[in-house]
């Protein structure tokens, strides 16, 4: 697979917004998207099509039902305008994610601290100034993270 010219760039970029979640600076993460017209959706947690003020409050809920969460980089691929970002995720399950509940490894019995692992996709649209207009991403819980 050829690497894109842009790729130190996109990984540079992408390692910003992995600090981000990693520490859960919202408003650092929130600074990679832009501010009017944004269309973001998680189709895992069935969050769709969240403006800027969606994903801030998805953003904080997310957060504050979690504690030990780290997002790892798999692999990123793309040129500046286009990215496909593959991740792993863990967290401790502490709170219910009401943006969440309807997904079955979010049901609001699961939240008693419990280790989660994720493995996801964000397909990531950027427009001329390096920020994000369109994001979706896709998530799935799994017992381990052997073999990807």
């Amino acid at each position: 697979m050829a690497v894109s010219a842009d790729q130190a760039f996109i990984e540079k970029r992408l390692a910003s917004i992995q600090e981000a979640i990693n520490t859960q600076a919202v408003e650092s993460l929130l600074s990679h998207y832009i501010d009017e017209g944004l269309d973001y959706s998680d189709y895992g947690a069935g969050a769709i099509n969240m403006d800027k003020s969606g994903l801030r409050s998805y953003f904080h809920n997310f957060f504050s039902g979690c504690s030990n969460l780290k997002i790892s980089t798999v692999v990123v691929s793309g040129t500046k305008n286009f990215t496909v970002w593959e991740w792993n995720l863990t967290f401790n399950y502490n709170t219910a994610i009401v943006q969440a509940s309807g997904d079955a490894d979010f049901t609001p019995d699961k939240a008693d601290g419990r280790e989660i692992k994720m493995v996801g996709v964000s397909i990531a649209w950027w427009n001329g100034e390096g920020k994000v207009y369109k994001n979706h991403d896709y998530a799935k819980g799994v017992e381990s993270f052997e073999g990807r």
